[in-house]
């Protein structure tokens, strides 16, 4: 046992005052008698008795200096057990705050407020001689309060901590728990509080590790997985795939609702066998028919109708972005090219407007997501490094050089069928009558010219049919795209065949990609990169009904990792809205079938399991316990003395 406060036991020389006060103190009660020789009898005993006469009935005073005793040692703090280091001693707690941690025991309560009583505990212990400090275990784990020798802070944090919706490891706080004890003298110490199983070896050179583990296996059904994306044949049209999960040893039955903006839209049935893992795909509701207010917010939700609650309510709703149609802007500078037009104005993806070549201003580009330069006359030029801004698609024309002679009926001999821009448009048929040479040694395969990439994905043995570069955004420049064909549209047989408007498409929608799309969807703990310019709010919303007043917002060229689930509003650098959904998706998170296991590690050792039991003896140190003791003995003198037990 070591006393933290042994300077407590000043306060003994009250023993002697309490004596005192119990000889002073006056023992006359009142008494009824039948005649006043009684009464006379009663005062000559109380005169004859002595000084020490008046220590026969001694039980109160023994009470009362038990009573003390108690209180002084309570005084002087003492700690058995993890906490008797002596003076010198560091422990850091290292507190789990994962998803996982909100699943619910059968009593009621979460695994994270059995937690937290638990850590209450062991913060409470910081002293002059024993340094504590806390640490959430998250996504990425945090240190909520250095080693600190005051417990005020340390409850003040551990009372405004909440539990995640992200998943994570705990390695990263192991790691940084002993970065925390590195430079402290022995003894030092790591408490972790979490209701994983303690693994078989961790690595713990810092010092001994105390694994604590709580919650019971609980039986789960979770979403896992929930996507959106538009079909290739219609950007109209789209589809859902989601994946559900039974964590359990019994049967489940429920029912799967899906709403697009809060409006139920299609209810799945489904019937889970233990351990069942289910994917379906569904149609979302037609994506051009929506209000111009729309927000596309798609909402999975599983609805037990077994009676049975699930142990983590976490993961029975899942959040997706549908990819809401918005036309490309594209300025077409021609002569005047009918098949291009046509192909375009085909597209209700797409709203172009005609330019002469001869008023065309490299300047304008900014204003539309794609430029289609169709000026066989050009031979091109390269014009990479001082690349205007915009994203072009350039035809018999190449913005990596001039063109080096032609080409006569060249085949294909190669096309890259994955490519973005070759998606369901196989050109390998086309017969072409003439092409450009254009600066490429398509051999050599994806080239590095400068800050651009530039691959071929249509190739003619060395000579490419196709090129296509792309820049990654840099300081405040963001990215950009470039298609440059080696043939004119007439050169060949492409408009005549299905392909051709395919193709069109593919390219305006991937140059278009180069500024207008972004990531629409993340995990919780996940790091978000902003742009320069661009901003997210940092609370979720999960209703459309959900309105933030005030909302706080991350901005300019920096990152943010939301750790809750639901949709977050994003601005781009124009003020453009788009909305990013965040989930857990972590099968790990979703499994609460295991059970948890605690051990102890001395020093990266060997850890001999031992079952954590007692956590409302934990939740306290040994002075709380005296103390109580104190006033329980206090309450019994009390009743003694009414009961004319002790005087």
């Amino acid at each position: 046992m070591t006393l933290l406060n042994p300077a407590a036991f000043i306060f003994a020389a009250l023993v002697p005052i309490v004596v005192l006060l119990y000889l002073l103190k006056i023992r006359r009660r009142d008494a009824v008698v039948s005649t006043l020789r009684f009464w006379q009898q009663l005062a000559t005993d109380n005169r004859r008795r002595t000084f020490w006469q008046k220590l026969r009935r001694a039980l109160s005073l023994l009470l009362q200096l038990f009573l003390l005793a108690l209180v002084l040692f309570a005084l002087a703090r003492p700690e058995l057990g993890a906490f008797s280091f002596g003076g010198g001693a560091s422990t850091v707690v290292v507190f789990d705050v994962r998803a996982r941690m909100q699943g619910r025991e059968e009593s009621g309560g979460t695994r994270f407020d059995v937690a937290r009583t638990i850590a209450a505990g062991f913060l409470r212990r910081a002293s002059t001689g024993h340094q504590v400090a806390l640490l959430a275990a998250g996504a990425r784990p945090r240190v909520l309060v250095p080693l600190s020798t005051d417990d005020a802070p340390l409850l003040s944090a551990l009372q405004n901590l909440a539990a995640d919706d992200a998943a994570g490891s705990l390695d990263d706080a192991l790691v940084l728990a002993n970065e925390l004890l590195a430079s402290r003298s022995a003894p030092r110490r790591v408490v972790v509080i979490t209701d994983q199983a303690a693994p078989p070896r961790p690595d713990s050179a810092a010092g001994t590790i105390e694994w604590i583990a709580v919650g019971t296996p609980r039986d789960n059904v979770g979403l896992t997985r929930l996507a959106v994306r538009r079909l290739a044949t219609s950007s109209a049209d789209a589809e859902i795939l989601f994946e559900i999960v039974n964590h359990g040893s019994s049967p489940r039955t429920g029912n799967v609702e899906f709403a697009f903006d809060g409006r139920v839209f299609d209810v799945r049935s489904l019937d889970l066998a233990p351990g069942q893992r289910r994917t379906e795909v569904l149609a979302s509701p037609p994506l051009n028919r929506l209000p111009g207010n729309a927000r596309g917010w798609i909402t999975a939700r599983w609805l037990p109708s077994d009676g049975r609650a699930d142990a983590l309510a976490l993961d029975d709703v899942a959040y997706a972005v549908a990819p809401l149609p918005r036309p490309r802007r594209v300025l077409l500078v021609t002569a005047g090219n009918l098949f291009l037009e046509r192909s375009l104005a085909a597209d209700d993806s797409i709203r172009f407007d005609l330019l002469a070549p001869a008023v065309f201003e490299p300047a304008m580009a900014v204003n539309f997501d794609a430029v289609i330069l169709d000026q066989p006359e050009k031979p091109g030029g390269d014009i990479l490094a001082n690349f205007p801004a915009g994203n072009f698609l350039f035809i018999r024309q190449s913005p990596v050089g001039l063109n080096e002679g032609e080409l006569d009926r060249p085949l294909v001999t190669e096309a890259d069928v994955d490519h973005p821009l070759l998606q369901l448009a196989d050109l390998r048929e086309v017969n072409f009558l003439r092409a450009a040479r254009l600066p490429f040694d398509a051999r050599r395969g994806p080239q590095r010219r400068g800050a651009w990439r530039v691959s071929a994905p249509l190739r003619s043995l060395d000579s490419a049919l196709i090129l296509a570069g792309e820049r990654e955004p840099e300081g405040d420049r963001g990215g950009q795209r470039f298609v440059a064909l080696a043939f004119g549209v007439t050169d060949s047989d492409l408009p005549l065949r299905i392909a051709f408007p395919l193709f069109i498409h593919n390219a305006v929608q991937w140059l278009a990609g180069g500024e207008t799309t972004s990531l629409n969807a993340i995990r919780a703990g996940e790091t978000l990169r902003l742009r320069p310019g661009e901003s997210v709010e940092t609370t979720p919303r999960t209703t459309p009904t959900t309105e933030i007043a005030n909302a706080q917002t991350v901005g300019g060229d920096g990152a943010f990792a939301p750790s809750r689930n639901g949709f977050y509003l994003r601005r781009d650098a124009a003020g453009l809205e788009a909305w990013i959904a965040v989930n857990t998706f972590d099968d790990d998170t979703a499994n609460l079938s295991q059970a948890a296991s605690s051990a102890t590690f001395a020093g990266g050792g060997d850890g001999v399991a031992t079952t954590y039991r007692g956590s409302f003896l934990r939740a306290w140190p040994p002075w709380v316990y005296l103390t109580v003791i104190a006033l329980c003995i206090s309450a019994l003198e009390w009743m003694l003395y009414h009961r004319r037990r002790t005087e």
